[in-house]
């Protein structure tokens, strides 16, 4: 697995990476409201392959950005990073307001 998916080469998806990205986009969304909607569809899609991704192979170091598939370190706990997206997200908000 190690040999075959060299750490920094290829298509990678970092969970922090992912975390970073929807948060930016969240605050952009409040900084902008005429963009508010495409801001937070395009973190709520995000969170939600990223949440997917957890599902299926559970938290993982990184994760192959073409097929999702975990690799590398099982158990890695910046992965848990999903937990925090998925709480933020628009859905979970208008639950919050409902």
């Amino acid at each position: 697995d190690a040999a075959s998916h060299p750490i920094w080469r290829g298509p990678q998806t970092w969970m922090i990476t992912n975390w970073y990205l929807a948060r930016g986009l969240r605050l952009q969304a409040q900084r902008f409201p005429e963009r508010r909607q495409k801001f937070s569809d395009i973190a709520d899609e995000l969170t939600l392959k990223s949440y997917e991704m957890v599902r299926r192979w559970g938290f993982r170091e990184f994760y192959d950005a073409r097929t999702g598939r975990g690799h590398r370190a099982a158990g890695l706990g910046w992965s848990t990073l999903v937990l925090d997206m998925v709480v933020n997200s628009a859905g979970s908000q208008q639950a919050r307001v409902d």
